[in-house]
């Protein structure tokens, strides 16, 4: 049931605002967490009613209007990977991760093959994804391929995204891989990222095969039986060397650049 003020609800710059119906009231404070941020929630977040034509600002934690049968949350307008150019090199780099070590490309590298992904801790699509994410990566970790994650946000305009803040991410979900803070943005620029969740899939010798997504979820679910495009890809990758076809390019929160005109 649409709440009666819906078609009013008024323009965000830079997000859109998703109406998700259909849960029950002890599951939404969680929807909500999973599909905006991982900000603090309220227990009970108050429902937002216009003023004649005037409504209250809209601050995260991005919940905008809570009834008993639909809810509002804000989320940002996706970014996805534009073009990709496959068998170019990984650049080499040495970041600070969380487990309180530094790491090269050459330490995080496999055997048969490398993931580079680039992800934060807040973005919709990166939280939507994340436990697929790990458990994708522990998969191809005990087939020889490598697998590192890269945080490049500025967390002085995205607190979340902080060093420390990446700790308590990565131990929330057990990453089994290195999580590394790129605080300079010099490797992201470097690799040409784009967004979050951004996967950089490389041979064993290096050079990129998949410029892929993890599947065909987004803020929501795959369908039952989906591909596991990622784990699909770099196993191809391994057995033959090849570039696997038909790859759907990624898509997420862009890059929180610090420079505002990137």
């Amino acid at each position: 049931m649409r709440p009666r003020y819906a078609q009013a609800l008024p323009p965000t710059a830079g997000a859109r605002l998703q109406l998700v119906c259909g849960w029950t009231l002890a599951s939404k404070e969680r929807k909500a967490r999973a599909l905006a941020s991982n900000h603090s929630i309220a227990p009970n977040p108050r429902i937002l009613e216009p003023v004649g034509r005037r409504w209250p600002p809209l601050e995260p934690p991005y919940i905008d209007c809570l009834t008993q049968s639909a809810f509002y949350v804000k989320v940002p307008m996706a970014t996805a990977v534009a073009s990709i150019t496959l068998d170019i090199p990984a650049g080499d780099f040495r970041l600070p991760a969380t487990d309180g070590g530094t790491y090269s490309l050459h330490d995080v590298a496999g055997k048969n093959g490398t993931v580079i992904v680039f992800i934060c801790n807040h973005c919709p699509y990166v939280l939507a994804v994340i436990d697929r994410l790990v458990a994708d990566a522990r998969v191809l970790m005990a087939e020889g391929i490598g697998f590192a994650a890269i945080c490049a946000n500025d967390a002085a305009a995205y607190p979340d995204d902080s060093f420390a803040n990446m700790r308590r991410f990565a131990e929330e979900h057990a990453f089994p891989f290195s999580y590394l803070h790129d605080e300079s943005q010099t490797v992201a620029r470097a690799y040409d990222a784009v967004c979050t969740p951004d996967f950089f899939g490389y041979d064993r010798d290096g050079r990129l095969k998949y410029r892929g997504r993890l599947d065909e979820g987004r803020t929501t679910p795959p369908k039952p039986g989906a591909r596991r495009e990622l784990v699909e890809a770099m196993r191809e990758i391994a057995r033959t060397g090849h570039a696997p076809d038909g790859q759907v390019a990624s898509i997420g929160c862009s890059i929180k650049w610090k420079t505002a005109d990137v």
